[in-house]
């Protein structure tokens, strides 16, 4: 099974062959009626959870208590396993490390990661051993993969970022996950039914993963008609595993934007879409290595292509370094990190899932939300102007919502903006003409010359911005409620009226806003 490559997007003939045996595919229709369950995610497309078990039937002779399974062991080569994982763990009882898990592998399906084809392959008899043990020790278990770009196999309103990822083309075993895109610890953990999953098919060169893992947390994603209908939950331990040979950044050699956000903020976002509860993310990474020390340094061809063919020529990995920094923004003990320039993955898995993830799983509390945990993009949608915006010498209505108070009008992020006020031109008409001079004694005050605004809309949405005699440092940013501005070379701040505000995307400057609810 090592030689058969895993270059996208066809599956092997073989494995398109087997799936056709009915006795190796996963369940559909009503055969898991009577199956312990959580959810109804955990009973197929046609069946619902009730009273603890698949279409409320328990199962004859039973009490209503479900039992917990040892099943069997597993092996530490990650190619084999000594015992199939068993399916019969319930919704409580004595010796469960917890009660839900939401796995989800954020894989790199671009070109670039033809080069590790033999490692890759093996992953789905990582999981195999690993995920699939769980399901004897976890309540309920939830498997799926996300691509680093919109899932284009998937229907056309899914076609999104955060998508779950099933090739349901290599034949009838795979078709069967169409309706719900993920595995259960109802199914079959094995290699024939984790193909359907970790084989998407090529994808765009700017790997965005910390996008797609953000999309696929989102609770509309996850909402009943969502495209990931049921998969992540808000009471589950919630194991991401994320595998890319690039890091996820803004303009890296190829000119790629990567991910919207920072590091910082890809932790915060995710944070709150897992109701503030720190110690329910556990995340585990393969990435490259500082090049100095990398035994496979990123260097691309001269036409900056990603297209490789794995035993003729390979780019190597680029250093992971900004998913480090969001790496480093998780609680002590909840991340792992490994080279994916490794010749085997079988050490980062065997680390990964039976320290890492058992230990959070033992120690896993749903209950431990914070509702104080707020969405770091509240607030702050102080980009371009809409296009109806006040603009100099438009006509303004001096009685409207906008025409009674001084109006910012900006670019965004990190951009110097035109004061404007509604003023009588000629008798009966008003337009909008620029009113720098209502900022010159707040910038005096300052020891500054005023030069524009900060902001988009009116007060307190924005404040005025404050030219020094100084040169960019510090840097641009924000310093409690004043924005530092590097304009022209030259450091200008604003003092906002409310609040300032740092670009998510971590590429350009502060803005004034309002303060986030």
């Amino acid at each position: 099974m090592g030689s058969v490559s895993l270059r996208r997007p066809r599956a092997p003939a073989y494995l398109c062959a087997l799936a056709l045996t009915p006795a190796l595919g996963c369940f559909v229709g009503t055969f898991a009626a009577g199956r312990p369950c959580l959810d109804d995610a955990d009973c197929g497309p046609q069946l619902s959870c009730q009273s603890g078990y698949c279409d409320g039937r328990v199962p004859a002779g039973s009490t209503g208590e479900t039992e917990t399974s040892t099943g069997g062991e597993t092996s530490a080569d990650a190619t084999t396993t000594t015992g199939a994982p068993a399916t019969t763990t319930g919704t409580t009882g004595d010796g469960l490390l917890c009660e839900k898990m939401d796995v989800v592998l954020v894989l790199d399906n671009s070109d670039s990661m033809n080069q590790w084809d033999g490692r890759l392959f093996a992953l789905a008899s990582q999981f195999e051993t690993y995920v699939g043990a769980l399901t004897d020790d976890v309540g309920s278990v939830h498997f799926g993969v996300l691509g680093i770009d919109p899932a284009s196999e998937r229907e056309e309103s899914c076609q999104v970022h955060g998508a779950l990822r099933v090739d349901v083309s290599q034949g009838p075993l795979c078709a069967a996950h169409a309706q719900r895109p993920y595995l259960t610890d109802q199914d079959t953990f094995d290699v024939l039914n984790l193909g359907c999953f970790i084989r998407p098919p090529s994808g765009s060169p700017d790997e965005q993963p910390m996008r797609s893992l953000l999309a696929a947390t989102d609770w509309a994603m996850n909402a009943e008609g969502g495209c990931n209908e049921g998969f992540i939950r808000d009471d589950a331990l919630l194991v991401v595993l994320l595998f890319t040979d690039e890091d996820d950044d803004h303009g890296d050699l190829q000119g790629h934007d990567g991910s919207p956000g920072d590091p910082q903020f890809w932790y915060e976002k995710l944070l709150y879409y897992k109701r503030g509860n720190a110690d329910a993310i556990v995340v585990g990474a393969l990435l490259g290595e500082d090049p100095l020390d990398s035994g496979c340094p990123w260097v691309l061809p001269e036409d900056k292509s990603e297209v490789t063919q794995s035993t003729v020529q390979s780019i190597g990995a680029e250093e992971g370094v900004r998913i480090r920094k969001f790496l480093d923004q998780l609680p002590v003990g909840h991340a792992y990190v490994s080279s994916v320039c490794e010749d085997s993955y079988v050490d980062f898995f065997v680390q990964f899932f039976e320290e890492i993830v058992r230990d959070a799983c033992e120690d896993h509390d749903p209950l431990a939300t914070d509702p104080f945990v707020m969405d770091p993009t509240d607030g702050d949608d102080t980009g371009a102007p809409e296009p109806d915006a006040p603009q100099p010498g438009a006509a303004c209505d001096p009685d409207g919502p906008l025409g009674q108070d001084l109006y910012c009008r900006t670019d965004g992020y990190g951009a110097l903006g035109e004061l404007l006020e509604c003023v009588e031109s000629e008798p009966d008409e008003w337009t909008w003409e620029a009113a720098l001079s209502s900022c010159e004694e707040p910038c005096a005050k300052l020891g500054g010359i005023a030069s524009g605004c900060s902001g988009n809309g009116v007060a307190p949405a924005w404040g005025c911005v404050c030219a020094l005699e100084l040169p960019c440092d510090p840097p641009s940013g924000c310093m409690g409620d004043f924005a530092m501005l590097c304009l022209d070379d030259a450091l200008s701040v604003a003092e906002c009226a409310d609040s300032c505000l740092d670009d998510p995307r971590g590429q350009l400057g502060p803005v004034c806003g309002p303060t986030p609810p």
